[in-house]
């Protein structure tokens, strides 16, 4: 064997014997930016989607809101004006002829007249009388006779 041979190593194991064709790699390239712009333009569908629904479903909501206030604003008018009747209607029942009538006619009470009225006049006197306060001590030993007796 020659020292200079390379017949210990078989290259052609190694190479490929099926010839390649050659494969443009352009058109995978193409591929992955069509779907990338795809799923790039469908987020941003997605995204125009929710921010109108968001908007709408706010303007919903304030609608909704200021009818609710709208009503309440006119219940608390409707409630003003049933309480000022209601005040009005209260004055006049307690007005002094009314109560006099009620009296005369339900209850059957009269008007007084002067011939009716009566005065009392007592001619005694006014007195006072003066208790004298004993002392501490007075108020114990008087505690304790009490006691013991």
């Amino acid at each position: 064997m020659d020292q200079q041979s390379n017949l210990a190593y078989e290259y052609e194991r190694f190479e490929d014997r099926a010839p390649r064709g050659i494969q443009s790699l352009q058109g995978k390239k193409k591929q992955a930016q069509k779907r990338k712009s795809i799923v790039k333009n469908a987020g941003y569908v997605v995204m125009a989607v929710v921010m109108i629904s968001m908007l709408i479903y706010s303007r919903v909501e304030q609608t909704e809101l200021n009818m609710a206030y709208n009503q309440t604003v006119a219940d608390i008018e409707t409630k003003k004006g049933e309480n000022a009747r209601l005040k009005v209607e209260l004055e006049e029942k307690l007005s002094l002829n009314n109560i006099e009538e009620y009296a005369e006619n339900n209850l059957e009470m009269t008007s007084r007249s002067r011939q009716q009225e009566t005065y009392i006049n007592f001619n005694t006197e006014n007195k006072v009388e003066v208790v004298q306060k004993q002392s501490f001590f007075g108020n114990i030993a008087s505690w304790f006779r009490n006691l013991f007796s």
